[in-house]
């Protein structure tokens, strides 16, 4: 009961979920232990159920600012400039010619 309770938490309370290494112990008679593991993660920013993104700074964590996200998420390949709009631009700036290139 207890071991789905962490596991619940780890794979519902963030994103992206945490997939922990839970593991019962003896150590003692009549005495266990639950040791729960969680691997590093593959990225070092989480949002929390609350909706806040946090990110690990040595060993604490605090909340992200903008300019932290958006180096993070560009780092892991979410950010994708090729698709992003470009603001102030119209069809006046655009080099015709590299357009007929291109398609």
């Amino acid at each position: 009961k207890i071991e789905e309770w962490v596991i619940n938490i780890c794979r519902n309370k963030c994103e992206p979920g945490i997939i922990p290494l839970v593991e019962t112990v003896e150590v003692g008679p009549a005495k266990k232990v639950m040791v729960v593991t969680i691997p590093r993660g593959l990225g070092s920013v989480y949002k929390t159920n609350r909706g806040r993104w946090r990110i690990r700074v040595g060993s604490t964590t605090r909340e992200a600012s903008t300019e932290e996200l958006a180096r993070l998420f560009q780092q892991r390949g979410m950010v994708h400039f090729d698709i992003a709009p470009v603001s102030k631009v119209g069809f006046v700036q655009l080099d015709m010619r590299r357009v007929r290139y291109y398609w």
